[in-house]
C-alpha cells in the first residue's frame, strides 16, 4: 500500500472513530471503498475484531498495510486512549513523507533528461555525419543498455544488502557523510524522528520510551543508533534537550529551540517547529541537488560533444593531411 493511500485510510478511519463508531464498524464502511486485497486486508480485520482482539492486534495481523512502528504507535494510542491523534499525525507524518519524495522525483526529471542527452547526442551525431542510422542504434543500444544494466544491479544489490544489519549501518553512515546528498538524508530522518517523538509526548508515552521509539523511525539506522545515545542521559534525570543535544545529531539552531521548548514548558510546540525546520532544510538540499545536478551533466555533454566532433574532424581534415605526409 502506498503511503499517500494508508495516509488517506488513516483519515477516514480517524474521521469515523470522532464521530463515535467502533472500530468494527469502521473496517465494514472501509472495506466498502477499496478493492483486492486491501479490502481483503480490512475485512480479515474486522473478523479478527469479532473474534476479540483488539484493533492493534488485528493491524499486527496485516503487515502488508500497517507498518510494525505504526503498529506500536496504534498500541501506544489504545493505550493512551488517542487513537483518533495517532491516526490524524501518522496520516500527516506519511503526507509530509510523500511530499518530500514527490519533490526529489521531480527534481531528478531534468537531470536524468539530460543524462539520457548526453548519450543520445552523439549518436545522433554520427548519425548526420554519414554512418547511417544502423550504427546509431548500435550506438544507443550499446550505451544505454549497460546503463540500465548497472542502475538494476545498483538498486537490487543495496535493497540486498540493507537486509544485513551491518550493511545496511555502514551504508546509512556513508550517505550520511556524502556532501549535499547526506545532508539531506540527515534532515529527512531527523524530520522523522522529531515529528514521531512530538506524536509520543502528546500521547503521554514516557520521555524515555518515545525517544527510543522515535529513534526506530528514522529510516536511517545510523541516525538512529546516534539518537539511541540520549537514553543514558535520560536514565540519569538530565532533560530531553541535554539527551538530544549529546548525541551530536542535531543543528546548534535545533539545540537551541529544543532548549527553549523545555524551559518554556511548551516541548511539543518547539519539537513540532524542529520537525518543521528539518523538513524545509530537506526540500532546500533538493533544491541544492537539483542545481548541481545538471551543471555536471552540462558539463559532461559538452565534453563528450567536443570529443566526438574532435575525433571527427581529425579522421575528415587532420588525418588526409597526415597521410600524404
Amino acid at each position: 500500500m502506498s503511503d499517500r493511500a494508508l495516509a488517506e485510510l488513516y483519515q477516514k478511519f480517524a474521521a469515523m472513530l470522532d464521530t463515535g463508531m467502533v472500530p468494527a464498524r469502521c473496517l465494514t464502511v472501509l472495506a466498502g471503498q477499496y478493492t483486492g486485497s486491501t479490502r481483503r486486508a480490512l475485512v480479515a480485520m474486522n473478523a479478527n475484531i469479532d473474534r476479540g482482539s483488539t484493533l492493534t492486534e488485528a493491524a499486527a495481523a496485516q503487515p502488508a498495510i500497517f507498518p510494525p512502528m505504526h503498529v506500536r504507535l496504534l498500541e501506544i494510542g489504545e493505550r493512551s486512549a488517542s487513537t483518533i491523534t495517532i491516526m490524524r499525525r501518522l496520516a500527516e507524518s506519511l503526507e509530509r513523507a510523500r511530499q518530500v519524495s514527490t519533490s526529489f522525483v521531480t527534481r531528478m526529471i531534468y537531470p536524468l533528461l539530460l543524462l539520457h542527452a548526453a548519450i543520445v547526442i552523439p549518436a545522433f551525431i554520427e548519425w548526420l555525419a554519414g554512418d547511417g542510422i544502423g550504427a546509431a542504434v548500435r550506438y544507443l543500444l550499446a550505451a544505454l543498455l549497460p546503463l540500465y544494466a548497472i542502475i538494476w544491479f545498483i538498486w537490487f544489490g543495496i535493497r540486498a544488502l540493507r537486509r544485513i544489519d551491518e550493511c545496511r549501518v555502514l551504508m546509512d553512515t556513508v550517505v550520511v557523510n556524502l556532501p549535499v546528498i547526506g545532508r539531506l538524508v540527515a534532515n529527512i530522518a531527523i524530520a522523522q524522528f522529531v515529528h514521531t517523538l512530538e506524536l509520543l509526548y502528546t500521547a503521554g508515552v514516557d520521555m524515555r520510551e518515545s525517544v527510543s521509539l522515535a529513534a526506530e523511525s528514522t529510516g536511517n539506522a545510523w541516525i538512529g543508533k546516534r539518537l539511541q545515545l540520549a537514553s543514558p542521559y535520560l536514565d540519569e534525570g538530565d532533560s530531553v534537550a541535554v539527551a538530544l543535544a549529546a548525541t551530536g545529531v542535531f543543528s546548534a539552531m535545533m539545540q537551541g529551540m529544543i532548549f527553549t521548548g523545555v524551559e518554556t514548558g511548551h516541548l511539543d510546540e518547539m519539537l513540532q517547529k524542529v520537525g518543521d525546520q528539518a523538513q524545509h532544510d530537506a526540500v532546500t538540499s533538493i533544491s541544492r541537488l537539483a542545481i548541481i545536478l545538471p551543471m555536471v551533466l552540462y558539463l559532461a555533454v559538452v565534453i563528450g560533444v567536443a570529443m566526438l566532433i574532435f575525433s571527427m574532424f581529425r579522421e575528415v581534415m587532420i588525418q588526409p593531411i597526415l597521410d600524404l605526409l
